[in-house]
């Protein structure tokens, strides 16, 4: 999601943190009495505390705790031990990315045009030896001096090491050239068309994706985001309202998040959660989430002030989540809507029924009566992502490559 306050082209992406999702036994009695639930046992313990600094904050200092919605439709037609048993919760082994994932024959025009950004050589793509030199993994976009955070912004690496996969695979999708034609439909504002549906007394526009795009259209694309990188920075989000649970991060022009004192939650004792399956989601999320928000900031860096256009006959001009479905064919969500991401992954249609417009225009014809289908995602799709033959597929077979599998299990709500 993003919000929108200011015609400026500067922009600060903020990737919420898990610390607010648990509170200290003190706040807990302070806020709602001194009867505090019983806790499970933590995930993992806190890193050792780190110098504070002005110009980089630090996280808090907790550690997040599972806890648990009943009312989620899969939670409460199969129940956590189910979701367990069919492998939509834990994998059988930890799995370690490819070193160099992704970075094969596919891949290497946005790095050459990268090193050309870089270095100022105009290397011709199409003679880019391979293998690609780690340094490209990762776009710049992402780099250190981004993140206005101790822990990723210093020279401390604990966290920037373990979250080296998940630039790499937000630079991936970012770049990926299956999705090229979307960014350059967006981006050229002359192509869209009036929907004749005006949203809150304004005009409203919808774009197709751009066919066969050309090279120097894709390099223009992918200027455009090197471009953003002097614009966009990233740091942690405080929780601002109660129903923020659900939100995993925010795009704002020039604006800042005060902090807001936590909701209250129900602590889950469930003890079969495994931490590597936590973390594996927790990463592909985070990848996700990122290249989700920064499609925003493309739109607001070049048409700050306007409403977000609708791709095709989409029922909903929300450009991240457009972006982000188009991928995997639907949104992914996590099981019992928390940021901790304990219990697994589920993948509705997008865009479902019953939409908020929260500033981003809804077609009058959106019918918020029709059920909606959930499906748990299989945990062995994840870490196929951060492999090397997953991404050859992808060159092979292109966007259907992407495609999250669903499986016969379901719910409805």
């Amino acid at each position: 999601m993003f919000l929108a306050n200011s015609r400026s082209p500067k922009v600060t992406i903020l990737r919420r943190t898990d610390s607010k999702q648990s509170v200290t036994k003190e706040e807990f009695a302070e806020l709602f009495g001194s009867s505090a639930p019983p806790r499970p046992p933590r995930l993992s313990p806190p890193l050792p505390p780190l110098p504070a600094s002005p110009k980089l904050p630090i996280l808090r200092n907790t550690v997040p705790y599972p806890y648990l919605d009943e009312d989620d439709p899969l939670i409460k037609g199969f129940g956590l031990d189910f979701l367990l048993q069919n492998g939509y919760m834990n994998l059988p082994s930890k799995p370690n990315p490819d070193p160099g994932f992704g970075y094969g024959k596919h891949t290497t025009p946005a790095v050459a045009f990268r090193q050309y950004k870089g270095t100022g050589r105009n290397t011709d793509a199409r003679n880019f030896v391979s293998p690609v030199e780690e340094q490209y993994y990762i776009h710049p976009i992402f780099s250190r001096d981004r993140w206005n955070l101790h822990e990723l912004g210093s020279t401390y690496t604990p966290h920037w090491d373990a979250l080296k996969p998940v630039w790499q695979l937000a630079t991936l999708l970012l770049e990926e050239k299956v999705m090229s034609g979307f960014l350059c439909g967006m981006l050229e504002k002359s192509t869209h068309r009036d929907t004749n549906e005006p949203f809150d007394g304004e005009k409203t526009y919808s774009f197709e994706a751009k066919q066969n795009v050309k090279q120097e259209e894709l390099w223009d694309l992918w200027d455009k985001i090197w471009r953003l990188k002097d614009i966009v920075k990233f740091e942690a989000m405080e929780k601002t309202r109660a129903n923020d649970h659900t939100t995993f991060g925010v795009t704002i022009p020039e604006a800042s998040i005060p902090g807001l004192t936590p909701s209250p939650m129900q602590y889950s004792s469930f003890d079969k959660i495994d931490e590597a399956s936590c973390l594996l989601r927790l990463r592909y999320q985070l990848a996700m989430t990122l290249v989700h928000e920064l499609v925003h900031a493309l739109w607001i860096a070049h048409f700050a002030g306007l409403k977000e256009p609708f791709y095709r006959d989409y029922r909903y001009a929300e450009l991240g989540w457009t972006h982000e479905c188009l991928f995997v064919d639907g949104a992914i969500a996590n099981i019992s809507n928390r940021v901790v991401s304990p219990y697994g992954f589920s993948i509705v249609d997008w865009p479902g029924t019953g939409l908020v417009a929260g500033g981003f225009p809804i077609r009058a014809s959106s019918d918020a009566n029709l059920p909606i289908t959930y499906f748990p995602v299989p945990m062995d799709w994840l870490p196929k992502h951060f492999t090397q033959q997953f991404w050859d597929n992808v060159q092979r077979f292109g966007l259907p490559a992407f495609k999250c599998p669903r499986p016969v299990h379901c719910a409805r709500r």
